[in-house]
């Protein structure tokens, strides 16, 4: 009797380090298309596969869901229409933002975006309020090359992940690992069309300032009661 209470006892506090090293983690991620509300028709829910073009004709051939976000090349951008996003963050502190999409380099490549601000300031403008999120750019203050300056022939117009900077707005980071300081609670992500031709398909945010997402897949949603599973394994490949 002593050995199995003694063996109980060792599974539970086992249990509770990975427990406690899961929490510790502190992320979470959701799907572009998962919104909580939009304004505007500016930017479309796209199913894969997609034609596209914007530095060449291509297909997007498939994407976490099976959906994504975004404008074709020649709709135009920067139409006030903005898609609303709002999570959970279990701590205050730092939290790291990065953003899955495709956007060729130095043309229409870049969102607006913003944390936690009115619906009726969701505008597609260069202002106080408002961040630009630029892909696979050199251009101005922004760098913001994750596979290199250029990047390996074909990942422009595949999905990679970018962590969030901005060349203008209140956010100060321009490529380095800069945090959004975060309260405990819910907030508002807000993203809005800047640039025709760039495609968002998904958000993760960690507390990990080491975390880099084109190196390990993040997880794909909030476990709630269910195993966390990763983009990766949605889609059935890695990269």
């Amino acid at each position: 009797m002593r050995r199995i209470t003694f063996f109980t006892l060792a599974s539970v506090v086992a249990l509770s380090l990975i427990v406690c090293t899961a929490d510790a983690q502190h992320q979470r991620g959701w799907e572009a298309e998962n919104y909580t509300d939009r304004s505007g028709d500016g930017m479309q829910i796209f199913n894969s596969p997609h034609s596209a073009s914007n530095g060449g004709e291509y297909t997007i051939s498939d994407a976490s869901g099976g959906a994504f976000i975004g404008s074709d090349n020649g709709a135009g951008g920067s139409s006030n229409s903005w898609f609303k996003y709002a999570f959970n963050a279990p701590v205050a502190g730092g939290w790291y933002l990065w953003l899955k999409g495709i956007g060729p380099p130095n043309s229409d490549n870049s969102f607006f975006w913003a944390i936690d601000i009115a619906d009726e300031d969701a505008a597609s403008a260069d202002n106080d309020q408002i961040n630009i999120i630029d892909f696979n750019e050199a251009a101005g203050s922004s760098q913001n090359f994750p596979l290199g300056n250029p990047p390996p022939e074909g990942a422009i117009h595949d999905w990679m992940w970018f962590r969030a900077g901005s060349r203008s707005g209140p956010f100060s980071g321009v490529g380095d690992a800069t945090p959004l300081e975060l309260s405990a609670g819910t907030h508002t992500l807000h993203i809005m069309d800047r640039e025709d031709g760039a495609y968002l398909d998904a958000f993760y945010i960690t507390t990990d300032a080491n975390f880099n997402a084109n190196e390990t897949e993040p997880i794909a949603v909030e476990s709630q009661g269910k195993l966390a599973t990763t983009w990766a394994n949605l889609k059935g490949k890695t990269y």
